[in-house]
């Protein structure tokens, strides 16, 4: 049935902002172990608490929670969250191995980051075709697989190692992710009724975006306490 007459959803949609924007700077202004930017973190986790509440009493939420009842929807959104944050810290810890270890340059980097792009846009429409025939279960899990090895390969690395290695992480995680989104996509998007689409579309992007700006100071973060220890 077609949505008439539904209302956007202000409140909950800019309580999100304001929550994940207070989050953001208890990351990434001063001391994140300081009292202010702890009480600030803690303000930024109440405004999601409140996003809860707010979303379960809206007649149209910008949040629909209660499509997270949907098991598969659930986990899926979850794998999508961890493996979106994943990539944005990937990208952090490569640059950063690639500029500030081997000494190369901000140009040099970009373009040696290429092929893991290349492999990404090239299997993209191949693994969504797979997941139609398939199902995308077996492709999600071989690409998280593919995920965690070129982690595991990129966590060897030293100062003299090679471009060739860090050529093979790269590649590995090219293969991962190719493998990964589409299905995933696929799978939260067929789980659910096909009138609650447009919102689990919304939800879905939401969630990218989120993974994606919260991994990057966290690993700031990390990479602090590293330092400190």
């Amino acid at each position: 049935m077609k949505p008439v007459g539904e209302k956007f959803d202000y409140a909950g949609s800019i309580l999100y902002c304001i929550g994940l924007l207070t989050i953001l700077l208890a990351l990434t202004i001063g001391d994140p172990t300081s009292v202010r930017n702890i009480a600030i973190l803690v303000g930024g986790l109440a405004f999601f608490i409140a996003v809860i509440f707010i979303e379960l009493r809206q007649k149209h939420p910008t949040l629909d929670l209660t499509l997270f009842k949907i098991r598969m929807f659930c986990r899926q959104q979850y794998r999508q969250f961890s493996e979106r944050a994943y990539f944005q810290l990937r990208a952090v810890f490569k640059i950063s191995y690639l500029q500030l270890i081997l000494g190369y340059s901000a140009l040099k980097t970009g373009v040696l980051l290429i092929p893991m792009e290349i492999v990404i846009l090239v299997l993209s429409p191949i693994s969504g075709r797979l997941a139609d025939k398939y199902g995308s279960r077996v492709l999600c899990s071989i690409g998280l697989a593919l995920n965690a090895s070129a982690l595991i390969w990129f966590s060897t690395l030293t100062a003299k190692s090679s471009y060739g290695s860090v050529l093979i992480s790269l590649l590995l995680f090219g293969f991962g992710m190719a493998l990964f989104a589409s299905p995933n996509a696929a799978a939260i998007m067929g789980s659910i009724p096909a009138e609650k689409r447009g919102i689990a579309s919304g939800i879905r992007m939401t969630l990218v975006a989120t993974g994606s700006v919260i991994s990057v100071p966290f690993s700031l973060l990390l990479m602090t306490f590293g330092n400190a220890l």
